[in-house]
């Protein structure tokens, strides 16, 4: 008992916190995400490799799976955003600024 009391109380609860802590300290929100996504895709992997071996248990991990595989996409999508490039700068033309003819 006291490997599961470690493992799903004590680990889960920690990384929790370290997460909501992430979200006001920019300076470690970066290792956050990728520490989210890395942990929500080991959730994501045992959910589907207990469910090929297991079967279905039922609704409840299904669900679960959904959630968790929804969390590895927003984390995922927020690490792409951090590292896209800045959108290149409008410059006005000629064309675009002249005044049009009467």
């Amino acid at each position: 008992m006291n490997e599961l009391t470690a493992m799903y109380g004590g680990m889960h609860a920690a990384l929790g916190l370290f997460f909501l802590i992430a979200a006001f300290v920019p300076s470690i929100r970066l290792g956050a995400l990728w520490a989210a996504s890395a942990f929500l895709m080991g959730l994501v992997t045992g959910r589907i490799v207990s469910l090929v071996r297991d079967g279905i248990p039922g609704p409840m991990p299904l669900a679960l799976v959904v959630v968790e595989l929804m969390g590895v996409l927003i984390t995922l999508g927020a690490l792409l955003k951090r590292h896209a490039p800045p959108p290149a700068p409008v410059v006005a033309t000629s064309a675009s600024t002249s005044t049009p003819p009467l």
